[in-house]
This record gives C-alpha cells, structure tokens and sequence, in this order.
C-alpha cells in the first residue's frame, strides 16, 4: 500500500504524440541509414526506396515495431522512467550514432567492425540496466536485420558470415549490462569493457570457426569483434561526458565526482556553514542506510544529503548549528526570523542549478522540508499577536517530496536535529513520532513511498542514531 494511489492509469495527449512522432521518426532516420548500408550514396539509398517500396515500408515498420515495444516495455517496467522523455531519445540517438558511425568508418563488406555495444552503455548507465538489456536486443535485432538486407541485397556472402559478428556484439553487450551493476567509477568501466573485449574475443572465434571451419578467418573476425567492442568502450568515454551534460543526467560516475568532499560547494560549506556540514554528514549516513535498506540507490541519498542544506550559505550565522553563543534570532521579530529559515530551501535549489547540478539533487534541496510550519518562529508569534498569524507565512514553500530519496532526507533532516535536542524520550519515539507528523500532515502525499518503506526507514534511522549517540562509560579521575 502507498500513501497516496499515484499510479499513472495512461499517457496523457501530449506524451502519447511524442513518442508517436519521435518513434516516427527514429524510425525513418534508422530506415534510411540501413538502406544507405546498401550503396553508401544517397541517390542509391532513394533508388532503392522508389524500386523498392514495399521492401523499404516493411523494414519502417519493423523498426517502428521495434522502437514500440521498447516503449511499451518501459511503460510496463517504470512508468517514471517513461515519463522522462529523455530515456527514449538518448537511445535512439545511440543507435543512430552506431548506424553513422559504420556508414562513415567501416566498409559494407565487413561489417565485423562496429561500436554496437556503445548504444547498449549509453542506455544502460544513463537510463537504467533492464533498459539497457533490452537495447541490447533491439541493436542485435538491427543489427541482424541490416545484415540480411545488405546480403539479400548484394549478394554478398560476408554478410550472412558477420551474422556470427552481431551475435558476439549481442553477447558481449549483454555481459557488460551484467557487469555494470559492480562498476561504480570511470576507469571500472574502461577495465570491465577491456575483459569484456578479451572475452569477445573466444567468443567470436568459436562462432566463427564453427561455421566456416577456417581457423585464420575467425582469428581474423575475432580480433575485429574485439577491436569493435573497445573503440565502443572509447567512444563512450568521451560521448558520456556530452550526454549528462545534454539530457542532465545523474549517472553513478557523476555522483562519484559531487560526494567529493574537497568539491567547492562542499568546501564553501564546510568553511563558512561548519555546523551545517557537519550536520549534512550525519544526514548523509541516515540516509545512505536508509536507502540501502528499501532498495533506492544508495550513491544518490548520499550525494543529495551533503547538499540538501546549502542554502544556509545565505544566512549561516541565522542557523543554531552554526552559531557559537550569539543569537541574531532574539533581535529580530518572530516573521522576519521565520523568513530568514524558510528561504533557506529556495535559495539552496537555486545556488545548486547555478553550479550545474542535475534535477536529482537540486529537487531534494527544495522538497527536504515539504511544506512544514518552521514551528518555533509560528508559536511566537502566536503568543506575540494572541494568534493573529498566517500560517501560510511561516511555512516552506515547497513542493513535498516528489521522490523516494527526498522523502528519506526529509526524516533523517528532521531526526538528526530532533534527536540532539531530546532529554527524556528514546530515539525510537522521535523518529516514529517525526514520521508520524509528516504523515498526517500529507507531506508523502505525492511520494511513491509504501507505509512499510517509512516504517523501515524509521527502524534504520532509530538503530544508527543510537549507535552514534551512544553513551560513554564514566572514568574516575585516579584511573590510569
């Protein structure tokens, strides 16, 4: 059970013409590449279309069919990877990248040579693993189908041999997806696509040998398999870069990069806001925990965490953390403190995109409070004005928790704060008690998060407050 039904029932008008249109599209653009691979001019290519109309309809609509169940399949898997437009156009600019890649590179009569496997990793990192593995299948099924085209059409008998050649791509693209799961850095994935390259390398061979029982041609082709699976490798090294910048993605390597703690945000931070930073450290390992116990990916909670409160650059000395005695709050009135805290999530999110960071990360520093009353500055001026205040003026902005992982630093935030100033109450309350608020107040309203996600979420952050706040053994003075 979620807390609130968010599940999308259909695609709305708007989508449902996307993807018609980019599925269109994609699939002509594909069309013609594959017909291009018959002659490479592009009067053959039209030649061919006009003498052959029926033929050239028939390989549209099965890449058109093709490119649809991809859709359908994302629709079934995750309806909120399909709601992100960019998981259907950054793999079907990869395939067109291959395609043009073995028009401008290769010659058509040995077609063992490709950088298939480069679609296959630009989806699998910068959508995700399941989307990937299916890509890999769509690409071979490309791939195969581009190769029929090119013998029926030439006769040309390389082409049915390189048939042994997709299916190496197929495989190793395959192994990679698998192997990817483990890689969490830039240089794991040149070492596990060099492995995958060796591998590739039997691989193509046995295939080979099996079919033309020539041992120096599939020596031959299995280099070549293997040379095409590292140039796919370097490829994707230097367009990965391109990609995150282009579609905003947050991929692990990104991550990888933000969780660096001499990066200059964190350092600003630790320098002018250290009470915050440090504050954020302890977030970040709540949330790393949690994260790791319902299955959210736990690099992203960690990342998310050390910058959720930023916004305290603005007015560090404003924050309780950060002072040390002197309180500015106790000269100023109850409303312009409340403004001073509340803007905190706004100018955050904002300082964030200014520095380039992806959607991800800039959303939980806007979201971590929801739309909760900053509840000491409120009952202030309760009491001040006899209750003639407007709540709406001493609350977040918002939005609530859109995401799992805001949903997580929004209890770990509050927790760790709550659970530094407790006396009598046990850890375990507080938290329960925190969820418990957030809940009835409909701050997970618009979060995909379950009932026994929060009550796991409320366990893990108990069990890790108590460890860091354990009491210490009091040692006598005269003890050596």
């Amino acid at each position: 059970m979620t807390v609130k039904n968010k599940k999308t029932k259909g695609l709305s008008a708007g989508r449902k013409l996307f993807y018609t249109l980019a599925i269109a599209v994609a699939s002509a653009v594909l069309t013609m590449l594959m017909i291009f691979n018959l002659s490479f001019t592009v009067d053959g290519t039209f030649s061919f279309i006009s003498d052959n109309a029926l033929q050239s309809l028939a390989i549209f609509g099965g890449v058109a069919l093709i490119l649809s169940l991809y859709v359908f399949y994302l629709r079934a898997s995750d309806a909120a990877t399909l709601g992100k437009r960019r998981n259907f156009i950054i793999p079907a600019v990869g395939m067109i990248v291959v395609f043009l890649a073995q028009i401008l590179l290769f010659d058509k009569t040995d077609l063992s040579f490709s950088p298939v496997v480069l679609c296959v990793l630009l989806t699998a990192v910068l959508v995700n693993r399941r989307a990937g593995m299916f890509i890999n299948a769509i690409s071979a099924a490309l791939s195969v189908l581009s190769l029929v085209l090119l013998g029926v059409h030439t006769g040309n008998t390389m082409a049915s041999l390189n048939l042994q050649s997709a299916l190496t791509y197929f495989i190793s693209g395959a192994l990679m997806v698998i192997l990817l799961g483990k890689v969490h850095s830039r240089v794991g994935i040149v070492c596990t696509g060099s492995l995958v390259a060796i591998l590739s390398y039997g691989v193509a061979f046995v295939l080979t040998f099996g079919v033309t029982q020539n041992a120096d041609q599939a020596l031959r082709i299995a280099f070549v398999c293997a040379l095409g699976n590292m140039a796919s490798i370097v490829a994707f090294m230097f367009l990965l870069p391109l990609f995150e910048a282009a579609f905003k993605v947050c991929t692990d390597f990104k991550l990888n990069e933000y969780c660096n703690l001499s990066s200059p945000l964190l350092k600003k931070l630790a320098t002018e806001a250290p009470g915050t930073f440090s504050h954020s450290l302890v977030v970040s390992s709540l949330a790393e925990s949690c994260a790791m116990a319902i299955g959210e990916n736990v690099l992203l909670a960690r990342t998310a965490s050390y910058y959720h409160d930023v916004g305290k650059l603005k007015n560090a000395m404003f924050f309780v953390e950060n002072q040390k005695g002197y309180n500015p709050h106790d000269e100023l009135i109850p409303s312009v403190s409340a403004k001073k805290i509340l803007s905190h999530t706004v100018y955050g999110h904002e300082l964030l995109k200014e520095y380039g960071f992806p959607d991800e990360i800039c959303d939980v520093a806007l979201q971590h409070h929801g739309t909760t009353v900053a509840k000491f500055f409120y009952n202030k001026a309760m009491l001040i004005t006899e209750g003639n205040v407007d709540k709406a003026e001493y609350s977040y902005v918002g939005p609530k928790p859109l995401s799992k992982i805001a949903a997580i630093v929004m209890i770990c935030d509050a927790a760790e704060a709550a659970v530094r100033a407790i006396k009598e109450q046990s850890i375990s309350d507080v938290v329960r008690g925190i969820i418990k608020e957030r809940l009835e107040e409909g701050q997970f309203a618009d979060c995909p998060i379950t009932l026994k996600e929060l009550e796991t979420i409320g366990e893990t952050v108990s069990n890790v407050l108590s460890y860091i706040h354990h009491k210490r053994i009091s040692y006598k003075e005269n003890l050596v």
